[in-house]
């Protein structure tokens, strides 16, 4: 603006100074043209000022009017200042609030940072805590599961001896009962007989509870490493097994595709075995008994490629399922010996054998139904956790 101003100054005095020098030149030619007299002259001399007060109005005017030109432009510019001045203001009070929100903005969040990093450091002094309880919590799990492992060897060991030392008295029990029925069955009246059967089937029912005991602590004692293995060979065999029993009973057994594991051979083939002999022994008198064998998928498919679960089902007399765990216990039995003979070892070996192999077994049935028995087992071993012991 003040640059406008001093422009329009220059202009107008470019004007005035060229409107005099023009009423200058003029007079001069036209006084020398006419040569006027002194007397003339004298009296022109008042002429002479009427032009040059008349250019000076002329470049008054003229200068007025482009001041008023230039004022209006000035004018439009100063408004047009304005209007930017007033944007500018704007912005900067803009800028000045977005200032004022960004700083808020900056000590909430290192408010919200001190307090988040408070509560990490709470959580890592508990978690740090809580890891150190667990260290000494698995620690001592550690020196329990040793200590339970040392005592499961001693009460095997004491099993073993206690059921070793048995056994002879017993075999030689059984030996003068069969010299007595030989040689002196003609001299004895019906009660001795009697008498001697009776002796004859405690001593056979001791040697199946001790042979049971004998079996159930040799599955640490005795024990193979794990080997690939085919289970519709493994039942195959354990039907051969069983040809007997199971043409006796006229009993069907229906096996589907099973594939293969990582297991110990003889203990699988014994942990068939007993279910299956389980199946026949528990049969259902009014039905011809029906065995299947078949694979029981996961929902999980990823489950299905570390881990195989097998259905072993029958259409026996089945059980009460308020009993479906205790029959895996030792010596746990359902009926009595006059209705159905056995031990009650037999499921507690196949438990065992499972825990061996990290696996599991379960049974559901219902009275008159029927059982399933599902045995769940790792595809693969990645070891064995089981510590071989010496047959003594």
């Amino acid at each position: 603006m003040i640059q406008a101003i001093g422009r329009i100054r220059i202009i107008t005095s470019v004007l005035l100074l060229l409107a005099v020098s023009v009423s200058l030149i003029w007079n001069i030619f036209h006084f020398r043209r006419h040569q006027l007299d002194p007397a003339q002259a004298t009296d022109n001399l008042q002429v002479l000022f009427w032009p040059l007060i008349i250019s000076h109005i002329l470049a008054a005017m003229a200068g007025l009017i482009i001041i008023a030109i230039f004022a209006r432009k000035l004018s439009k510019e100063r408004r047009n200042l304005e209007k930017k001045h007033e944007q500018l203001q704007s912005e900067i009070e803009e800028r000045k609030k977005t200032e004022t929100e960004l700083h808020a903005a900056k000590e909430n969040l290192e408010s919200r940072v001190q307090k988040r990093t408070s509560e990490l450091q709470q959580i890592n002094t508990i978690l740090s805590e809580s890891l150190e309880a667990q260290q000494q919590t698995e620690e001592s799990l550690s020196q329990t599961t040793r200590h339970l492992r040392q005592r499961n060897r001693e009460l095997s060991d004491f099993t073993h001896a206690i059921s070793h030392d048995l056994k002879e008295p017993l075999i030689l029990i059984q030996a003068f009962c069969d010299r007595l029925h030989k040689k002196c069955h003609d001299n004895l009246d019906e009660k001795g007989i009697n008498y001697l059967e009776r002796i004859e089937t405690s001593t056979q029912r001791m040697q199946g509870l001790i042979d049971g005991l004998l079996l159930y602590s040799r599955i640490d004692r005795i024990s193979q490493a794990f080997e690939p293995l085919h289970l519709n060979k493994v039942i195959r065999d354990v039907l051969d097994d069983l040809a007997v029993k199971i043409e006796e009973n006229q009993a069907e057994i229906l096996v589907d595709k099973l594939g293969d594991i990582e297991a110990d051979p003889l203990q699988m083939r014994q942990l068939f075995q007993n279910i299956i002999g389980n199946s026949l022994k528990y049969r259902n008198l009014e039905k011809q008994p029906t065995i299947r064998i078949h694979l029981q998928p996961f929902s999980n498919e990823a489950q299905n490629l570390t881990h195989i679960r097998l259905s072993i089902q029958d259409n026996g007399i089945g059980f009460d399922s308020k009993y479906a765990e205790k029959i895996f216990d030792i010596f746990q039995r359902l009926h009595s010996r006059e209705e159905i003979n056995g031990s009650g070892i037999g499921l507690s070996i196949c438990k065992k054998i499972l825990d061996r192999h990290h696996g599991t077994i379960t049974a559901s049935s219902q009275p008159g139904q029927g059982t399933n028995v599902t045995l769940t087992l790792p595809r693969s071993q990645t070891q064995d956790t089981t510590e071989s012991l010496p047959v003594k």
